[in-house]
């Protein structure tokens, strides 16, 4: 059984340069991701802490893609209690999100070799994010912005679960952008200080 990761509470803190890459993972997810509701499912399970985060150092591709299949396997021979889902953080990976897309393209093809496509599905997250036909400086992007490259894994499961149990499961990216339209220059810098020229 995997060892249960302690969830520490960064509500109250800014980003600093001292901080770890787990404590700034930490910290988008409890203020944005969380404290902003973007995802409403993601508040239970991190709370109870079945969000395990995982840091990969490595920049060279093969390096990233073994550790990507050993959280595979990990999660895979794990229950829901016990890893709910897994953030892969990459901080050395492509600093081009499109570059990003690509290794997440990788991933994918490495859930179809094992036929595992219908039981995990993988999110992409990135400090550039930039939806499909979107401009590099809408607010919308900033749902998928993150400190880091990162990789959520989620059990496909769940995720069928969780929308069930949603009124509008499809409502949620449209509230989210409202969302971000509302804050104030001052808060979004606050909250994504790698984005520049925010507006």
């Amino acid at each position: 059984m995997p060892e249960r990761k302690e969830v520490c509470t960064c509500r109250g803190t800014e980003y600093n340069e001292y901080m770890s890459e787990i404590e700034k993972t930490k910290l988008w997810l409890e203020q944005f991701v969380i404290g902003l509701n973007i995802c409403p499912f993601a508040k239970v399970p991190y709370e109870r802490g079945l969000i395990q985060i995982t840091i990969c150092h490595d920049s060279v591709l093969e390096k990233r893609m073994d550790f990507f299949l050993q959280q595979i396997d990990l999660i895979h021979r794990s229950s829901g209690n016990e890893i709910s889902n897994m953030l892969l953080v990459y901080p050395k990976a492509e600093t081009s999100f499109l570059s990003f897309l690509q290794f997440e393209d990788r991933l994918s093809d490495q859930l179809l070799e094992r036929d595992l496509q219908s039981t995990y599905q993988l999110v992409a997250f990135h400090p550039q994010f930039q939806f499909q036909g979107s401009k590099l400086d809408d607010r919308e992007n900033l749902v998928n912005s993150s400190p880091f490259p990162m990789i959520h894994l989620l059990r496909h499961e769940e995720v069928a679960r969780a929308a069930k149990a949603s009124t509008h499961p499809e409502d949620i990216h449209h509230k989210n952008v409202e969302t971000l339209e509302e804050l104030k220059i001052e808060q979004l810098a606050k909250l994504f200080p790698w984005k520049k020229n925010l507006r």
